[in-house]
């Protein structure tokens, strides 16, 4: 990932938010795994409408990374690791995959690109 461009991201996010100065330079990640997803992903999140995500945990463990937790901050990149969103962890919710996969399709707002709904399927088959 590109650390000096995540620096001043994070740097200038700081200047406009003074509450957030002791804060240390957060993780920086982009979410599934292709470009493609990655960057549609981002810019999801850019708009306001992707404001959720999940892990699977196996791979949290995997990759011997921590659970998330309420107040944690992220930099969201695209694909190449260039910053394109902050987000933080508001709220945690536990559930099986399963009852999401029968959450109401009808109650997400309408995309014209790949919706969160598909890029979980694709990653959790």
């Amino acid at each position: 990932m590109k650390t000096g461009i995540a620096k001043e991201y994070w740097a200038e996010f700081q200047k406009r938010n003074p509450k957030y100065k002791p804060v240390p330079l957060p993780i920086r990640n982009y979410f599934c795994d292709n470009e493609k997803d990655a960057n549609d992903c981002a810019e999801l999140v850019q708009k306001g409408i992707k404001r959720a995500t999940t892990h699977a945990v196996s791979s949290l463990h995997i990759h011997n990374e921590n659970l998330p937790a309420v107040g944690d901050i992220a930099i969201i990149t695209d694909w190449y690791g260039n910053p394109q969103a902050i987000i933080k962890t508001i709220r945690l919710l536990f559930d099986m995959l399963s009852k999401h996969r029968r959450s109401r399709p009808e109650a997400r707002p309408k995309m014209s690109r790949t919706s969160p709904d598909e890029l979980s399927k694709r990653f959790f088959p």
